[in-house]
């Protein structure tokens, strides 16, 4: 049976997080050093899974592939990388839909290149949704991934400045609730060898802002020590994390270093909305700067949360807990386990 089916209905939580979205404008990618002399843009109409393929293999700098309304069945890789200046693009509407066919088979978008925009479309039944690795300043809007075997996005392989906002994440962990994170940020000490040469895996100044994250069974955010300098702000999260295995039983976990976690509100979790851990590496001791100088401030859970509004696990230190988090419901343990600063 899938742990997801057997949650409890919370109609009212449910009204009062819908009430509480935020609308956020678009944010632009700040620009590196890197670049290239911009070449005139090229649009490529694509409605059929092989003209897709295509479009994705033979992109570059400026190409815009517009998806029309249908699905796309596969497994599908763009791995060629543009300068700030000249992004490539895959757009569509909600009804262009990426999928492989299975919640219980592959990833049904992979980015591997620096440098993509993809606005719009709609990634359904696979095991992974939306994968960008090895990349940089990639931004996905307005984009929905749900009915997800395991993660819904992830970023990972030194993705830095990367942007997912005003997108619809839910659904997920469906066929693996133990991998089945909404969105996932980093990755874990146990796979850096193989995922960035035994080096922490530096996916820096992400931004996460104004999703939308619905019944995921691991944590709608996931936060992997390594990562520097991210923000999440203005997410709604109902029903994340709510599964508890593998530790997946909040909305939001940080085990990074110096992240803002501000201006979030929802209602259903497992058991804390926040958490900070610090976590050790295979020689068992402490990642440096993993779980520490991360802010939490302005965020409101409106019920449906048993445990603290955000805990603070041992070992992570230096931690900004705002008096201005805010708790509307009756839960038992209150803010936070540690002390706030006004």
């Amino acid at each position: 049976m899938n742990p997801l089916r057997a949650l409890p209905a919370l109609s009212e939580s449910r009204a009062r997080v819908a009430a509480a979205a935020v609308t956020l404008p678009v944010v632009a990618v700040s620009a590196v050093a890197w670049a290239s002399p911009a070449s005139a843009a090229t649009v490529v109409n694509v409605s059929t899974a092989a003209q897709l393929t295509s479009a994705l293999a033979n992109a570059a700098p400026g190409t815009s592939i517009v998806l029309a309304d249908g699905t796309y069945t596969g497994q599908f890789v763009g791995a060629k990388s543009a300068p700030f200046s000249n992004p490539i693009k895959i757009t569509g509407t909600r009804r262009a839909v990426l999928t492989t066919g299975s919640t219980s088979t592959g990833t049904a978008l992979s980015i591997g290149g620096a440098q993509w925009r993809l606005t719009g479309f709609t990634v359904t039944k696979a095991l992974n949704g939306i994968e960008v690795s090895h990349s940089w300043g990639t931004v996905i809007d307005k984009v929905e991934v749900g009915t997800i075997g395991q993660k819904g996005i992830r970023l990972q392989g030194n993705s830095s400045e990367a942007v997912v906002q005003r997108s619809y994440v839910h659904d997920t962990g469906l066929t693996n609730a133990r991998y089945g994170e909404g969105i996932d940020v980093g990755s874990s000490v146990d796979n850096w060898a193989a995922v960035t040469a035994g080096k922490p895996d530096r996916t820096n100044k992400v931004r996460v802002l104004g999703n939308r994250i619905e019944r995921t069974a691991a944590e709608g955010v996931d936060v992997k020590e390594g990562t520097i300098g991210g923000t999440i702000s203005a997410n709604t999260f109902l029903d994340a994390g709510v599964v508890g295995w593998n530790s997946g039983d909040s909305w939001v976990d940080l085990k990074g270093n110096g992240w803002r976690v501000v201006s979030n509100t929802g209602a259903g979790a497992q058991d804390d909305a926040m958490q900070i851990h610090s976590i050790a590496g295979l020689d068992g001791k402490q990642i440096p700067g993993s779980g520490d100088d991360n802010v939490v401030r302005g965020n409101t859970v409106t019920g449906g949360v048993p445990g603290y509004l955000i805990k603070v696990y041992k070992n992570s230190d230096n931690n900004t807990i705002g008096c201005d988090n805010v708790r509307t419901d009756d839960g038992d343990k209150g803010i936070s386990n540690r002390k706030c600063t006004p």
